[in-house]
């Protein structure tokens, strides 16, 4: 979720989160579709759809992500490792045209041990035309298995961009099934501008 300096442009997708699995044996299909709600009511969508080979090659196609009525598509290899800790790395490169025309490289990262879970996904988007700044974005969160349907903790995003950087904070819960992930997130609790994110995510193999 891309951010200002008065309230978030886009909001995130976290598919990568739907389920924290190093390995990769199988192919994946992954679909989302994420909503922002502030206190007056305001709300736009994200929809994504992500696909995992079954050597580890993943695309991912999202729209409203990098920017407003974008479409941003990428592509990536997963290197993962397990043992006490578990961990993913999907080094990443692509493309958005829209309102924000231009190209991006970033990775996500994923660590778990137990039923604590640490996730980030950094970018840096460069514009390919003079009417919008590059920019880099970072959505990160950790949080806890409470069991093996509810999962608490706390999320982060940052924004830099034109020599400003916005940093905003929330506190997220949600519910999850076998294929299927209810994420909330609240952002900003104790400030005016006070917002929501409600997801959803499928994921099957």
């Amino acid at each position: 979720m891309k951010t200002t300096s008065t309230s978030p442009r886009v909001f995130a997708f976290l598919i990568a989160v739907c389920c924290v699995q190093q390995s990769h044996p199988q192919s994946k299909l992954g679909l989302s579709q994420y909503n922002y709600l502030d206190t007056g009511g305001f709300s736009h969508i994200m929809p994504a759809v992500h696909y995992q080979s079954a050597t580890g090659w993943e695309a991912e196609a999202r729209y409203n992500y990098e920017a407003k009525n974008s479409v941003a598509v990428f592509a990536g290899k997963m290197m993962s490792g397990s043992g006490r800790v578990q961990w993913s790395l999907v080094p990443k490169a692509g493309i958005i045209l829209g309102s924000f025309t231009g190209g991006a490289v970033g990775f996500t990262a994923s660590l778990e041990r137990n039923r604590l879970f640490m996730f980030t996904e950094p970018e840096f988007a460069v514009s390919g035309n003079r009417q919008n700044n590059n920019f880099f974005y970072n959505w990160a969160e950790a949080g806890y298995n409470i069991s093996g349907r509810f999962f608490a903790g706390v999320a982060a995003q940052q924004t830099i961009e034109g020599g400003t950087s916005v940093l905003q904070q929330g506190l997220m819960a949600g519910l999850q099934t076998k294929n299927f992930r209810f994420p909330v997130y609240f952002f900003q609790p104790f400030d005016q501008q006070q917002y929501f994110i409600l997801g959803v995510s499928w994921e099957w193999q």
